[in-house]
């Protein structure tokens, strides 16, 4: 065509750089990922493989480490495959849904380490049982172990306590030697451990078998005259009645010319309380008729309001006479007691008789053979 604006269209052959179809004529076309693609561009084909291009994310043979795809953990350095549709396939390192109780594990590839709720400890791990569960005593030392991610090997006690070594707690309760009144080679006072009084009192225990024993001494019939001698186990070692000091001896109240009046007081309890000396008497005595070491045991076992009672001694005794009280109630600061000697525990020096108080008239102290027989007063 010739003229203004005609456009001259030489033929292929002799126009070589012209567009059209050539069998070596290639366009370089980059996929989803960036990756270059080599696009044939000959044929009726050419269109379809620039679409097809378009969709993939990796072509033919590409492999990538699965990092590329946020896998982490052991799946880090495994490898995809690019699948024939483009698309990239599996890792080659499978993953878990959650770690296990292996100590560093990450086979759920999320990049965080041993992070199952379920493992409370890493296996094989050893560890205290009281460090980790909280045991005491004997289990506290006990070695407990991993397994599956559970601590295994502890138990809840190792027996019953033992009274051979101190500080032993076998049953893991936190109370050592429980059961055991003392331990192996302890010793201690019968005073101390069996209140005992006097010289049964100065005994020494020993343990045995996680029980003390030793305490075995029998009360003597008499106190020497030694000063402070408790032979008797009374808990009130015998004195001359001339050498007790500081005794306040009540004086009859009908006398009121006399220091230290008498007064007491009627308790409930059945007992009477000498508000002078402070003695606590046994209001109404029930038994009669005992010996001095029958009188003696009689109110150590006494049990009234309490126990703890004693027999008197000659002076504490023959406080409660009142000489201005005629026969035959000399007796009358207490009811219903009967007239009768009053068994002390005071014993005559030289002889070794036993003192009593006459209550029945005179208020006599006298001696006679401690196999004789009186009533008997506690005093405590």
């Amino acid at each position: 065509m010739d003229g203004e604006g005609s456009v001259d269209i030489a033929s292929n052959a002799d126009r070589p750089d012209a567009l059209g179809p050539g069998p070596d004529v290639s366009t370089d076309v980059l996929g989803r990922d960036g990756s270059q693609l080599d696009a044939l561009t000959d044929g009726p084909e050419q269109a379809t493989d620039l679409v097809d291009a378009g969709s993939r994310t990796c072509i033919g043979n590409d492999t990538r480490t699965c990092d590329k795809d946020g896998l982490l953990g052991p799946c880090k350095t495994g490898t995809e495959k690019c699948n024939a549709d483009g698309t990239w396939g599996p890792c080659s390192v499978a993953r878990t849904t959650v770690d296990s109780c292996i100590r560093g594990d990450d086979s759920d590839c999320n990049g965080q380490i041993n992070d199952n709720p379920n493992c409370i400890c890493m296996n094989d791990d050893v560890e205290t049982c009281g460090k980790i569960l909280k045991k005491v005593g004997a289990c506290a030392t006990d070695k407990a172990t991993c397994k599956n991610g559970q601590w295994a090997g502890c138990v809840d006690d190792h027996g019953p306590d033992t009274c051979d070594v101190a500080g032993n707690d076998n049953n893991c309760n936190g109370t050592v030697n429980e059961g055991c009144a003392c331990v192996l080679d302890q010793t201690s006072t019968c005073a101390k451990i069996a209140n005992k009084k006097g010289s049964c009192g100065e005994q020494v225990a020993t343990c045995s078998g996680g029980q003390w024993t030793g305490c075995n001494r029998v009360p003597s019939l008499f106190d020497t005259c030694a000063v402070g001698n408790d032979d008797m186990c009374t808990g009130t070692a015998i004195v001359d009645p001339t050498k007790q000091e500081g005794f306040l001896m009540p004086n009859p109240a009908s006398l009121p010319e006399l220091p230290n009046p008498a007064s007491y007081t009627f308790r409930a309890n059945g007992t009477v309380l000498d508000n002078v000396t402070g003695l606590e008497w046994e209001a109404i005595p029930t038994v009669r008729g005992l010996t001095q070491p029958q009188a003696v045991e009689y109110c150590r076992t006494l049990t009234l309001a309490g126990g703890g009672w004693r027999l008197p001694n000659i002076l504490e005794l023959f406080s409660l006479f009142d000489p201005t009280v005629k026969a035959p109630d000399p007796f009358s600061t207490f009811p219903a007691t009967a007239l009768d000697g009053y068994w002390s525990s005071t014993v005559f020096p030289s002889i070794q008789n036993g003192r009593y108080v006459d209550f029945s008239s005179s208020g006599e102290m006298g001696t006679t053979h401690p196999l004789d027989t009186y009533s008997v007063r506690c005093v405590r």
